[in-house]
């Protein structure tokens, strides 16, 4: 009968700790796998900051010779107006070196609409997108503003709303600004 008594108690110990284990266990599983996610988010930023070069030198070098200083802070707003931009949206011969040109920016602006997304999504982490490419693409945006224009109303819609988006968000203003100095 003593034995029957203790191991009834054990038996109620035993399901109290299975109790106590499950309802602390699942804070913790979930903790631990926010804290992963997390870490996930950041590494995944990080190897964007890595690839930046990779994905956009050869890009920006290219705008760069057709286009000279279109990146500079001061650049002359005529340098790489609507009028400049209709031009390469109409090149049709991939040769020409404005067809080539074409390339280039829509496979940078491409780029900067893969990032902007990952940061819109949450795929990467936030803090570090915006701290490592706000200003880069921000940039980006301000000197190409006037080629999204024109494909945007070409194409019946802007092929890098996510990209304008978050240089607007980071930069608020801009696209009023822009259109005051003639290049939206």
């Amino acid at each position: 009968m003593i034995f029957h008594c203790i191991a009834d108690g054990i038996g109620k110990q035993a399901e109290l700790v299975k109790y106590l284990v499950t309802v602390l266990g699942i804070p913790v599983g979930v903790g631990t796998l926010l804290l992963e996610y997390r870490w996930r988010r950041r590494h995944f930023a990080a190897g964007m900051i890595r690839e930046w070069s990779d994905h956009t030198a050869k890009h920006r070098a290219a705008i760069e010779k057709a286009i000279p200083k279109i990146f500079d802070k001061d650049a002359d707003v005529d340098r790489f107006n609507e009028k400049r931009a209709r031009e390469i949206y109409n090149q049709t011969d991939p040769s020409d070196q404005s067809g080539d040109l074409k390339r280039h920016l829509i496979e940078l602006l491409n780029y900067c609409e893969f990032v902007s997304v990952t940061y819109d999504m949450k795929v990467a982490d936030k803090s570090v997108i915006q701290r490592s490419f706000s200003t880069a693409m921000c940039m980006l945006h301000r000197a190409l503003h006037a080629y999204i224009k024109v494909m945007t109303e070409r194409r019946n819609g802007n092929p890098w709303q996510p990209f304008c988006d978050l240089c607007e968000s980071w930069e608020p203003g801009v696209h009023d600004k822009l259109t005051k100095q003639g290049m939206a």
